[in-house]
């Protein structure tokens, strides 16, 4: 008998954890996003109800979901943080039907009380200079140190 365990999991997250509605996939749909924690469900609102474009599986737990538009676009694009400091910003490509990641990056959070856990509150986005993002902490407590963008 082996020591090791193997884990893996056999079915997709089913419980909703964040969710958005915008024009994402054009200027003229209005389109619902649902997280399901590491995934990520595109829908589209028509006459005939919500129907499913995409789902697309994420590498983190989704920890913000924001869509938004940036001054002289015409469609939303959508901003997606995970618990552990990782940031995307994606666009849906109308002639290919695909996402496109039009940004990404991580943050290096260095703790002063490494004994604690650092929650993840909200994330704030600067467009178009893109240069940081900025972490509440919940808790009074935490005292962060430095903030390095990689």
């Amino acid at each position: 008998m082996s020591i090791w365990n193997y884990v893996v999991t056999a079915h997709k997250p089913t419980n909703v954890t964040h969710s958005c509605v915008g024009n994402f996939t054009s200027s003229g749909e209005l389109n619902l996003i649902i997280a399901k924690c590491t995934r990520i469900e595109i829908h589209l609102l028509s006459p005939q109800g919500l129907q499913p474009m995409l789902d697309v599986p994420i590498y983190g737990r989704i920890a913000t979901l924001e869509l938004f538009r940036p001054h002289g676009e015409t469609q939303d694009l959508l901003f997606i943080a995970t618990e552990r400091y990782k940031f995307c910003v994606l666009q849906w490509d109308a002639e290919t039907s695909e996402l496109i990641t039009r940004f990404k990056h991580e943050i290096e959070v260095k703790l002063v009380y490494a004994n604690f856990v650092l929650k993840f509150v909200n994330t704030y986005f600067l467009y178009p200079e893109v240069k940081a993002t900025f972490i509440e902490v919940e808790d009074k407590h935490f005292v962060l140190e430095q903030m390095i963008l990689k």
